[in-house]
C-alpha cells in the first residue's frame, strides 16, 4: 500500500509506542495532533495510525486509556498477523537515547 505523503510502500511490521509529553489544555486539548498527522520539517507525516490524549507530562494515563492503548495494539498486531514481540516503546527501538514511553514498563504487552 503506499501513501500520498511517504515515497514508497507502507509495510509494517509491528506497533511501536511512543508518547510526545505535549501538555494538553482546555484551549489546545491536542496539542500532538497537528503533527502526528502531519509531520514535521524533517519527517513526513502520517507520524501514527493511532493517537491517545492525554498530558503525559502532568497527569497519568488513565486505566481506560491504558486499556484501549493495549486492545488497539493487540488489533494491529492481530491483523498484522504479528505476536506480541513485535511490539516496542519508542525506548526499545531509539539509536538517540528516546526514554519514551515513560508512563509503561517494557512488558506491558504480555497482557495483550
Amino acid at each position: 500500500m503506499s501513501t500520498s505523503a511517504r515515497p514508497g510502500d507502507f509495510a509494517p511490521i509491528g506497533v511501536p509506542w511512543h508518547h510526545t509529553a505535549s501538555t494538553s489544555s482546555a484551549t489546545n486539548p491536542h496539542p500532538a495532533l497537528n503533527i502526528c498527522i502531519n509531520g514535521r520539517f524533517d519527517l513526513a507525516g502520517p507520524l501514527c495510525q493511532a493517537l491517545v490524549d492525554y498530558n503525559g507530562v502532568n497527569q497519568e494515563m488513565t486505566s481506560a486509556q491504558y486499556s484501549a492503548c493495549v486492545a488497539a495494539t493487540a488489533a494491529v498486531l492481530t491483523r498484522l498477523g504479528r505476536d506480541a514481540s513485535h511490539a516496542r516503546g519508542h525506548r526499545e527501538t531509539s539509536t538517540s537515547g528516546k526514554i519514551d514511553p515513560s508512563f509503561i514498563d517494557p512488558s506491558f504487552i504480555d497482557s495483550t
